[in-house]
């Protein structure tokens, strides 16, 4: 149980820190056009949920993607499993084959994941970006 957790929490970071990237050099590459749209009169708070909602639409993109290419493999690991070398026995039950289960954990909880770490790694970013003024972001650049 405690390996399970583990590679969970590794699994999860590894996401985490993934997307965090991803959402650092967008915002990197953007730097001028953010502090261009601050220097024309957006709002800092506004910025911030454009920058957030973008992320929620990328996040949302990406898993309904995802949940199409790996549907159809879902379904074959749940009729035709995979199967192994060595059979074995556990509580007088044999099994010869791993199978999958097609639940709705197994399809929304990956969802819901992506979604939470998106916005959360992308809000330590967002908020650097809109503490600073317009003239100090472009004279970074």
């Amino acid at each position: 149980m405690k390996n399970k957790l583990s590679l969970k929490l590794i699994i999860i970071s590894m996401v985490f820190m993934s997307v965090l990237n991803t959402i650092l050099i967008s915002l990197y590459e953007r730097k001028r056009e953010l502090s261009i749209m601050l220097a024309v009169g957006l709002r800092p708070l506004n910025l911030f949920n454009v920058i957030i909602l973008e992320v929620i639409a990328l996040a949302f993109l990406g898993s309904a993607v995802g949940l199409v290419l790996v549907f159809p493999v879902h379904i074959w690991l749940m009729q035709v499993g995979i199967e192994l070398k060595e059979p074995f026995d556990i509580g007088g039950f044999r099994f010869s084959h791993l199978k999958g289960e097609l639940s709705l954990f197994t399809l929304v909880f990956p969802f819901i994941l992506l979604t939470l770490s998106s916005v959360l790694s992308a809000i330590p970013p967002s908020l650097s970006m809109i503490n600073k003024s317009p003239s100090e972001s472009m004279r970074d650049l």
